[in-house]
């Protein structure tokens, strides 16, 4: 919406469509750059056979560039794939080991809380 009023304020012919019809693909665009966009006729054109075959092996080098790319990605799939594998292991031991930690220390809460009870118990049972 602020592009659009920014733009009714730029004078000059330059932004108003050329005359003609205001349908297809290049509506309100200039002619150079409708062609950027739809083609030129030069492409229109039928290739040699010659640049037909260099297209043909271009083709075939790109189909076999893609295999060898499609192939070293599937094989760095399975190196991560394994490293996934061991690191969720390594992460399930780490996880084991931390929680016998915390049984430990609510042992040892457990008999450091009950231990100066004890010894108070034991002097008045002594005398």
């Amino acid at each position: 919406m602020a592009l659009r009023s920014l733009l009714r304020r730029i004078p000059g012919p330059a932004l108003r469509s050329p005359p003609g019809s205001r349908m297809g693909p290049g509506h309100g665009l200039l002619p150079s750059a409708v062609s950027r966009f739809v083609g030129t006729r030069s492409e229109a054109e039928p290739k040699s056979a010659a640049a037909l075959q260099e297209s043909f092996e271009n083709l075939e080098s790109l189909k076999i560039w893609s295999q060898q790319f499609l192939d070293e990605q599937n094989k760095k799939q399975k190196e991560l794939d394994e490293l996934h594998k061991v690191a969720r292991l390594r992460l399930a031991e780490y996880s084991r080991a931390v929680d016998n930690l915390g049984k430990i220390g609510d042992v040892a809460t457990v008999v450091f809380g009950a231990l100066p009870l004890l010894m108070i118990f034991g002097t008045i049972y002594e005398a």
